[in-house]
């Protein structure tokens, strides 16, 4: 985990980028889900465990890696 002391910018950039980059496609696949939920509203029952899965992990990344999200990576925030 990331430390307050850190002050090498490639550390800090690696460990805050990595969690950002997991966030980002977490977003990105429950959005997918929400999508998949409206246009086969009859699958609903078979396709719950997923986005839940991914909402705890989500949960946990935060958790973890508070400042992730605000974490700004060059050329693609």
């Amino acid at each position: 985990m990331l430390s307050n002391t850190t002050t090498d910018p490639y550390l800090k950039s690696y460990y805050l980028g990595k969690p950002k980059l997991v966030l980002v496609c977490i977003d990105q696949l429950l959005s997918a889900w929400q999508i998949m939920h409206h246009t086969y509203p009859e699958k609903i029952d078979e396709a719950v465990d997923s986005p839940a899965l991914l909402s705890r992990m989500r949960c946990e990344l935060e958790e973890l890696f508070p400042n992730a999200r605000t974490f700004r990576r060059p050329g693609l925030d």
